[in-house]
């Protein structure tokens, strides 16, 4: 959508009206003056204005036309014109083509007093549409327009620290969301100081720092009220407990998911479909797998109606139980499932934790065309998320995978994109 700056609406108005530019010295200035107003080389006087709408109406009406202009609308910039069009379009719920519009006018029109407004609708439904690259770049423009607004800065770098966490970049999500946390306490926005610690736990966890991530859990569950934040405190201590199964004390999780269950075992579905998973695959790491299936199952049943996000991680821990009982098969089924689950939702770590599943079963059974096509679908996602480093090293298997199997035009091929990346 284009709007008409002041010079090229009197251009446009005189062509259609077919006036030369000399006809319009009736407006009291010369040829070339109205001629350096068309190119946007000089203003239009508001006395100027008055008696151009008054030669333009006059002409049509000789021509038969009605023209409703007046000199505001001569006078209005195009990037006024495009302010206002924003403004009451964000008066209603806008739909999708109209939000797309909107944003593309205030990024095209640098219109500073609304990119907060209107870069955070686009960056809340990119975000839920689960679209975290896009989401982040919109998230992130916002930041020099709430400068001296700390609470609208929490919001953001909490975003943009769960942006990362789905890209998979740990360490520059904790950037964000120690920057979210130091906000969210000048404004004492508690809810935000728990997602941000709860968020922080998280990181930590999967970059294997458990003192740290418990650190931060505890932190998180302090500031809840377990009657009224249900899901946050439920959320942290299950969090807590994967902490504990990965430092295999596995009594100590038990106990904390078990203790849970009674709480909670009245609440919502999904919060139990979480509870299960996490029973599921401690009792999958004890090596007691009739009970891991048996949780596993509760909370595929649980997901697969309500919570379709989180599906992917059950189908995944089902695959792996089915592992370790020696039914490859089975599992391999699950696992393309539990990907192609995952892919519908860009669920990152899942999609991954996946393919690095296939690469084992894969390798063992000697399938090198497979195993070749999944690290080239990991380098894929590792190059959208930015991520170099993982990409090199999938880069690495893939020519040593060339060399082992004697395919030299490939080996070439891969090198040279390996180091378009270093």
């Amino acid at each position: 959508m284009k709007f008409l700056d002041v010079g090229e609406k009197i251009k446009k108005l005189r062509k259609e009206l077919n006036i030369k530019q000399e006809e319009l010295n009736a407006s009291g200035v010369s040829r070339n003056f109205i001629s350096m107003i068309e190119n946007g080389k000089r203003k239009l006087p508001y006395h100027v204005a008055s008696e151009l709408v008054e030669i333009f109406k006059r002409k049509a009406a000789e021509l038969g036309v009605t023209l409703n202009i007046d000199e505001r609308w001569l006078m209005i910039t195009a990037k006024e014109q495009a302010e206002e069009f924003c403004r009451e379009k964000l008066k209603s719920e806008l739909t999708s083509e109209d939000l797309n519009t909107v944003t593309m006018l205030v990024k095209d029109y640098d219109i500073k007093s609304l990119i907060p407004e209107v870069y955070k609708i686009k960056a809340d439904s990119l975000y839920e549409n689960r679209l975290y690259e896009e989401a982040f770049t919109y998230y992130y423009e916002i930041l020099d327009n709430v400068d001296d607004k700390p609470e609208e800065k929490a919001f953001i770098y909490n975003k943009l620290g769960k942006c990362k966490i789905m890209m998979l970049n740990y360490m520059e999500a904790i950037t964000y969301l120690n920057k979210c946390y130091e906000n969210s306490i000048i404004v004492n926005d508690k809810n935000t100081m728990k997602s941000s610690l709860y968020n922080m736990a998280l990181c930590y966890k999967r970059l294997n720092n458990l003192e740290l991530a418990i650190k931060y859990i505890d932190s998180c569950i302090e500031l809840c009220d377990v009657s009224k934040d249900v899901k946050e405190y439920a959320g942290a201590v299950v969090l807590k407990s994967n902490c504990y199964i990965e430092s295999n004390d596995y009594q100590l999780a038990v106990n904390t998911l078990s203790d849970l269950i009674n709480k909670f075992e009245d609440s919502e579905d999904t919060l139990l479909g979480y509870i299960y998973n996490s029973l599921g695959a401690l009792y999958m790491d004890m090596n007691e797998l009739d009970k891991a299936l048996l949780y596993l199952d509760k909370a595929y049943f649980i997901r697969q109606r309500k919570d379709i996000y989180n599906l992917s991680h059950t189908v995944l821990n089902k695959a792996r139980v089915l592992l370790k009982q020696d039914m490859k098969i089975e599992a391999l089924q699950l696992i393309n499932y539990s990907i192609v689950i995952a892919e519908k939702n860009n669920d990152y770590k899942f999609i991954i934790d996946g393919y690095k599943m296939l690469e084992d079963l894969y390798v063992g059974y000697k399938k090198y065309e497979e195993l070749a096509d999944i690290y080239l679908k990991m380098i894929n996602l590792f190059n959208k998320m930015e991520n170099t480093e993982e990409a090199l090293k999938t880069y690495i298997k893939l020519l040593a995978l060339s060399s082992e199997t004697n395919r030299k035009e490939e080996y070439k091929l891969y090198l040279k994109e390996a180091q378009k990346i270093l």
